[in-house]
């Protein structure tokens, strides 16, 4: 866990593990630790179908980029149980709609398409002839968790994040690599402190000193 001071430097963080212990956030403020989880859906050449029910899976991609092995395989972007939800952005890169008629996509936290919520869904709307599009919806409202300042999953296990789009995707360019892109950030409570944030006195006998 990396904490932020004035004047630090802090990488790009990386979202790659699942296991809570591996998760790599900031501490920003005393007793929250914020994440940014970046999850891809890579789009073929022969592009997406209609994608309601079962949406695809975003992935958080290995740091193996070889094509014919890799030691470490893509992993489901998945947000831990009671993450508190403040920004959603979503980035479609090479990639267009396929009717003329635009049509949105988002991410949904079911593979049936329910919604993550209402005030914090990124959606983005194309019409044929877009090559990128781009949509963000940030909600932090502070630290009021109620409806109008993010969400919490307050789900019994981590919660996975799909796309889901209402009608098909083409690529624009069959050369280039087409994707679609999503980043959630959240954050979690902190841990409480342990022996090693407080100067506990050393114990002695009594008539050792």
């Amino acid at each position: 866990m990396a904490i932020i001071y004035p004047g630090n430097y802090v990488e790009r963080l990386n979202a790659y593990s699942t296991t809570a212990s591996n998760r790599q956030g900031v501490e920003a403020l005393p007793g929250l630790n914020f994440f940014s989880a970046v999850g891809v859906v890579i789009v073929p050449a022969a592009g997406l179908a209609l994608a309601t029910n079962p949406c695809d899976t975003f992935k958080v991609l290995s740091p193996d980029m070889r094509a014919d092995d890799k030691p470490r395989l893509d992993k489901d972007l998945a947000i831990p149980k009671n993450a508190t939800v403040y920004r959603v952005a979503i980035r479609g890169v090479n990639v267009k709609g396929a009717a003329a008629s635009g049509e949105a996509c988002e991410p949904v936290i079911a593979s049936s398409g329910t919604q993550l919520q209402s005030n914090m869904q990124a959606s983005m709307t194309s019409a044929a002839t877009t090559f990128n599009y781009t949509s963000t919806v940030t909600d932090f409202g502070g630290l009021d968790v109620s409806a109008t300042g993010g969400q919490i999953l307050s789900t019994s296990a981590d919660t996975t994040i799909y796309l889901k789009h209402a009608a098909a995707l083409a690529v624009q360019d069959a050369d280039d690599i087409a994707a679609v892109i999503c980043e959630v950030c959240y954050y979690l409570d902190g841990d409480a402190p342990d022996s090693d944030s407080v100067n506990l006195p050393f114990k002695t006998e009594t008539g050792s000193s």
